[in-house]
C-alpha cells in the first residue's frame, strides 16, 4: 500500500509539475512583459532621478562658473591695488631714503655748528678772561699812573717850598 500512495504521491507531482509548465508556458510571456515593464520603469525613474542630478549638477557648475568669474574680477582688482601699494611702497621707500640722508646731513651740520659754537664759546671764555686781565693791567697802570701823576704834582707843588 505504501508502494501505491507513493505512487499517488508521484502522479500528483507529475500532475503539479505539468500545471507548472502550462501555467509558465501561458503566463510567461506576461511575466516577461511585466518583468520588463517594470525593467523599463525603473529604468525611467533612474532616468528621470539621473536628469534631475544632470541639471543640479550643471546649475551648480553654472553657479561656480559665476563665483570663480566674480573671484577672479576680484584678484584682478586686488592684483591692481596691490600694484598700486608696491607703486605706493616704493615711492615711500624713495622718500625715506631721501629724507633720511637729509636727516643724516642735518644731523652732521648740527654736529659741526654745535662743535663751532663749543669753540666759540671757549674762545668768548678765553677773551673774557684776557679783558679781565687786560682791565686788572689796566687798573694797575692807571693806579700807577695816578700815583706818578700824584707824586709829579706833589713834587711840583713843592719844589716852590724847597727853592
Amino acid at each position: 500500500m505504501e508502494k501505491f500512495k507513493e505512487a499517488g504521491v508521484c502522479i500528483e507531482l507529475v500532475k503539479n509539475i505539468r500545471l507548472a509548465l502550462l501555467f509558465y508556458e501561458k503566463y510567461s510571456g506576461l511575466c516577461k512583459a511585466l518583468l520588463s515593464s517594470y525593467r523599463v520603469n525603473a529604468l525611467k525613474t533612474e532616468l528621470e532621478a539621473a536628469n534631475i542630478r544632470a541639471h543640479a549638477a550643471e546649475q551648480e557648475l553654472k553657479k561656480f562658473h559665476e563665483e570663480q568669474s566674480s573671484k577672479e574680477i576680484e584678484f584682478s582688482n586686488l592684483q591692481k591695488k596691490c600694484g598700486s601699494y608696491e607703486s605706493d611702497l616704493d615711492e615711500t621707500e624713495k622718500n625715506l631714503k631721501e629724507t633720511t640722508e637729509k636727516l643724516r646731513e642735518s644731523e652732521l651740520k648740527c654736529e659741526t655748528l654745535e662743535r663751532k659754537v663749543a669753540q666759540l664759546e671757549n674762545e668768548v671764555a678765553e677773551k673774557e678772561k684776557k679783558i679781565e686781565e687786560l682791565i686788572e693791567e689796566c687798573n694797575k697802570l692807571k693806579a700807577e699812573y695816578e700815583s706818578v701823576i700824584s707824586s709829579i704834582n706833589f713834587k711840583w707843588h713843592n719844589k716852590d717850598n724847597f727853592e
